[in-house]
């Protein structure tokens, strides 16, 4: 059971994806998917995994995985993956962060900025 500090953790982090763009390139039978990650959380983090699918009704398609490396809250990162010709035809994407919350080694210290 989750204590009250890592449920109010947990409802500190928000990750938004936008500029999500799709480009085919048939001679090499392949399609990428760009998009832009936005760091909304309160916190900042070594590395944060994602895991990108692609599906078509409740069938998976295609999967992989892109990671921010040191992800500082209110960053946006723009990524972009490969995969097979026609994976993303008539298909929806999901972007699911896999970073694990419960482990505190997750966090980047707060840094604190000072006016001289």
């Amino acid at each position: 059971q989750m204590s009250q500090k890592e449920r109010e953790k947990i409802a500190l982090v928000k990750f938004q994806t936008s500029a999500l763009e799709t480009t085919s390139i048939s001679s090499r039978g392949f399609e990428t998917v760009s998009f832009a990650l936005l760091n909304n959380s309160a916190y900042s983090f070594y590395s944060a995994p994602f895991l990108v699918i692609a599906r078509r009704g409740t069938d998976i398609l295609e999967f992989g995985y892109v990671t921010a490396t040191e992800f500082q809250a209110k960053e946006s990162r723009s990524f972009s993956l490969q995969f097979g010709k026609n994976s993303l035809l008539n298909s929806t994407l999901v972007i699911v962060p896999r970073v694990n919350l419960l482990d505190d080694n997750a966090f980047m210290p707060v840094s604190v900025w000072h006016a001289k």
